[in-house]
């Protein structure tokens, strides 16, 4: 339903809509008053937006550093008083339920679902009076000069696939693992024999030589031990797993997903 959002040339052309997200949780019946803020600058498939449950008025004064901080740090990490800020990325190509009339939430639905109309017409008023913000985006996003390389699992936007190397992929794909394993790529992109790999080894293990178990082996062990690359360690899983335990003792649905996740990091550790 992304046809029925209406994208904006400035902020002050946008116009809020309502989305619908796992993201927002059942309390607030997934559903959340949003307002455009910009394409992103990389990514033309996505568009930020703010939850107007929230003041964006903060906007004003955030450098890029700040705003960084406050967006891709797990909520956990966030120094004390620091809240995680209200913006998501509507992913157009995923088909996101967005509605362009908020009047299709009727006021006893919004309020069953604890949605302020008004609050958020407010917030969105301020939205509108903030300066340019054109500018911002560009920094918050930019990737680090000089930083380390993106794994390959993570470089989702460091290029396209190329339509020769979408048909090899897809002639692979219709491969045994057996025949997989000994196939030739010869991909254009470079990304893409890692990733072939990685697929390999994530799904067909038993097609793996030696030399390619021992790589593997030491490869999980970089990433979910190590940290290598940045990536979460299974300790800091656990970590964040104890600590939304503590929020939830008297929800036993909630307690049961955390112990399966538990069991799941447990399953997946790298043998010592």
């Amino acid at each position: 339903m992304a046809q029925e959002l209406r994208l904006p040339t400035t902020l002050q052309d946008a116009r809020p809509f309502l989305h619908v997200s796992g993201m927002f949780g059942a309390a607030r019946g997934c559903i959340a008053v949003m307002a455009p803020l910009a394409m992103h600058p990389t990514n033309k498939n996505e568009l930020l937006a703010w939850d107007l449950a929230a003041d964006p008025a903060e906007l004003a004064d955030l450098k890029p550093e700040a705003i960084r901080e406050r967006l891709f740090t797990p909520t956990a990490e966030l120094p004390e008083g620091v809240s995680r800020l209200a913006i998501k990325g509507v992913h157009l190509n995923k088909s996101p339920m967005v509605i362009g009339h908020l009047k299709t939430l009727t006021d006893a639905q919004a309020a069953r679902h604890g949605v302020d109309l008004a609050l958020a017409e407010r917030h969105f008023e301020r939205l509108r009076a903030l300066p340019d913000l054109s500018a911002l985006w560009p920094a918050v996003y930019a990737r680090p000069a000089g930083g380390e390389a993106l794994d390959v699992d993570e470089d989702l936007y460091g290029g396209f696939v190329g339509n020769a190397d979408r048909r090899r992929l897809n002639d692979l794909l219709r491969l045994s693992p057996s025949e997989l394993a000994l196939a030739r790529t010869g991909f254009d992109d470079a990304r893409l024999t890692e990733l072939v790999w990685r697929y390999r080894a994530r799904n067909f293990p038993d097609t793996l030589s030696d030399a390619e178990q021992a790589r593997w082996a030491e490869h999980r062990a970089a990433r979910l031990m190590e940290g290598e690359g940045g990536a979460l360690t299974l300790q800091g899983f656990f970590d964040r797993i104890d600590g939304l335990a503590e929020g939830v003792e008297d929800d036993e649905r909630a307690q049961g997903v955390l112990e399966a996740l538990y069991e799941w990091g447990e399953h997946i550790a790298p043998e010592h």
